[in-house]
């Protein structure tokens, strides 16, 4: 590990940089009031095993994220992963959030470039009592695997973004709240996205026309926007989605988002040859985000703390 700062002053942040740091490998235990890891440039994170505890973000760069390889587990946090630029190519991240999981933060004005969440690799996972990935500009995935457990509350959503979202690779869950749910708003392969609530501890499948498990997780919270996309979808076939065994809708995948509702989403938990009358998605879907308030705290983080932490100042040392 390199850290390029030069900084001695005292700090209730764990490791931090005024310039860069560097993790290549080793094994990092911090528990911090303030962020874990934190620099007010970039941090590039290629190997190692972090586990992290914090009362702030888990790992904070001012400008740019890359995490190339490496184990990291954020026990708790305020935010999970905060940056103006966030890239992933490798690793395993598994991330727990009072507020959002993922954080592209700031403005093109101020930065000279647009906010972004860019992931083509590895595998994240997000349980986040805000938004589950949040992007002031655009999120981007083309490879990996992102599971996503959003918020319970409607002021939020388990997907945020600003301008667009492109799928072009890669494994998406994403569960949520559906008072500000968004799908993907550009991809190159089939997406499913349904309204139906889900208690917590439920096992989803979605499942092909042969009953052949397509994807599959357990969601720990009580959701009701389920996301779904996957390079295993095929445009034209049939799937149906499961909550511990029960059918929630049955959906035909086309090349964009498909669901029972016109805007992509489907109601209820019934199939979608029942003669209910279909609605169409909220307002937000598919759309410019709208910037989700402060999240709840997830139902499984630690119980030793009965409120939110309150966020400290980022720059201060």
């Amino acid at each position: 590990m390199t850290n390029s700062s030069g900084e001695n002053a005292e700090s209730m942040k764990g490791i931090k940089a005024g310039t860069s740091i560097s993790i290549s490998g080793g094994t990092i235990n911090a528990d911090c009031a303030d962020d874990t890891v934190h620099s007010n440039g970039t941090i590039t994170i290629t190997g190692g095993a972090l586990t992290l505890s914090t009362g702030d973000d888990g790992i904070h760069a001012d400008n740019i994220l890359t995490i190339e390889n490496g184990e990291i587990n954020i026990t708790d946090s305020y935010e999970g992963l905060a940056a103006s630029g966030i890239d992933i190519s490798g690793g395993n991240i598994s991330l727990m959030a009072y507020d959002d999981g993922l954080n592209a933060g700031g403005s093109s004005s101020e930065l000279g470039f647009t906010p972004y969440i860019t992931i083509s690799g590895g595998c994240v996972t997000s349980n986040a009592g805000g938004d589950g990935v949040d992007s002031n500009g655009t999120i981007s995935m083309s490879g990996g695997t992102l599971v996503v457990f959003g918020p319970t509350d409607n002021g939020n959503g388990a997907l945020d973004y600003d301008q667009s979202f492109a799928m072009s690779g890669g494994t998406l869950i994403a569960l949520g709240s559906r008072g500000m749910a968004q799908a993907p708003s550009t991809l190159s392969q089939p997406c499913l996205s349904i309204y139906s609530q889900v208690e917590a501890d439920s096992t989803i499948e979605v499942r092909d026309a042969d009953g052949n498990v397509i994807l599959s997780t357990i969601t720990p919270k009580v959701c009701e926007s389920l996301i779904f996309s996957s390079p295993d979808l095929t445009a034209g076939s049939t799937y149906s989605i499961y909550a511990n065994d029960e059918l929630l809708s049955t959906v035909t995948a086309t090349d964009g988002v498909s669901g029972d509702g016109a805007s992509g989403f489907g109601y209820g938990s019934w199939s979608r040859d029942d003669t209910a009358s279909w609605n169409g998605g909220p307002g937000g879907f598919n759309k410019p985000g709208q910037g989700g308030r402060p999240g709840e705290k997830p139902d499984d983080l630690p119980d030793n703390t009965s409120e939110p932490p309150t966020p400290t100042d980022q720059n201060a040392a």
